[in-house]
């Protein structure tokens, strides 16, 4: 049986998958007493390797509530991309004798790659949220210097008088710049689009 534990930016534990009902109730049994393997891992960042035996000696409090009778060994390795998103894969056996070193590292290899992964998932993730806002700051400033632009000519004034213009009226309404420079854009297009039906 198989599950992710998830830990919030506050360090608040949730159970993000599970292979079964099983798995969530150990996982809230822990979340509960505040101690057991998948926390441990999660935390610490280490391999945890335990048979329930082991666990009341490490875990007293998570050992003595641990109700489920079929769960006998864990085996929890840490998922760790950032000081924000952190984690545990968790392994729960059946079997007493619990889990061996070979199937740690098995279980460590596949973490490993999993965590490579998540990195490349979160800078793909970053980068496109920088190009995202780069874009929006290029059509906001096309927006405002085609606004100075339009107020310059019906007013005749200078590009840092029209700025002026636009700044006074954004404190005036607390509407940003940009807003204020897409209504002075529309109301030009739309006078410009009357003018064009008159004629």
């Amino acid at each position: 049986m198989a599950g992710i534990t998830l830990l919030s930016e506050s360090g608040v534990p949730r159970t993000a998958v599970s292979t079964s009902s099983t798995v969530r109730d150990v996982d809230f049994e822990q979340y509960g007493c505040g101690e057991g393997p998948c926390l441990e891992a999660a935390r610490t960042r280490r391999m945890v390797r335990a048979t329930v035996t082991d666990s009341a000696f490490r875990w007293p409090v998570f050992s003595a509530h641990l109700r489920e009778p079929r769960v006998r060994s864990f085996l929890s390795s840490p998922l760790w991309v950032d000081e924000r998103h952190a984690g545990a894969l968790n392994i729960y056996g059946h079997h007493a004798r619990g889990f061996s070193e070979v199937d740690a590292l098995i279980v460590c290899v596949y973490t490993t790659a999993i965590e490579g992964l998540f990195r490349i998932a979160k800078e793909i993730e970053f980068a496109q949220n920088e190009i995202t806002g780069l874009n929006t700051a290029m059509k906001s400033r096309a927006t405002i210097e085609q606004a100075k632009g339009i107020l310059m000519a019906i007013r005749g004034c200078s590009s840092e008088a029209a700025f002026q213009v636009l700044v006074t009226e954004s404190q005036r309404t607390q509407q940003k710049l940009r807003v204020i420079a897409d209504q002075i854009v529309e109301r030009a297009e739309s006078s410009r689009a009357n003018t064009k039906k008159t004629t």
